[in-house]
């Protein structure tokens, strides 16, 4: 499970009941969850990534960068724990 448009400052006391009960019920959830930023709204505005925007015309455009990064990271290393999973039970 993946949260999208988080809040970048606070975490709503719904949301960590939400995240409890998930976690509860044992649904794998992402460490990590991609916040609500203007450079991701852009995106849908004018098209192209997140590289092609211009800062200086788009606020948040390095935290949203780094906020991908760390989504693909985590993505990776879950790709690839299932896959030494499946190749354990061989």
């Amino acid at each position: 499970m993946l949260f999208t448009r988080t809040s970048p400052a606070i975490q709503p006391r719904t949301l960590r009941h939400i995240v409890e009960q998930f976690e509860g019920a044992g649904v794998d959830l992402f460490k990590i969850s991609l916040i609500d930023r203007e450079a991701f709204r852009a995106m849908r505005s004018f098209g192209g990534v997140l590289h092609d925007l211009n800062p200086s015309q788009v606020s948040g455009v390095d935290n949203a960068i780094a906020n991908a990064e760390a989504y693909t990271d985590e993505v990776l290393r879950k790709i690839k724990a299932s896959q030494h999973a499946e190749d354990k039970e061989r």
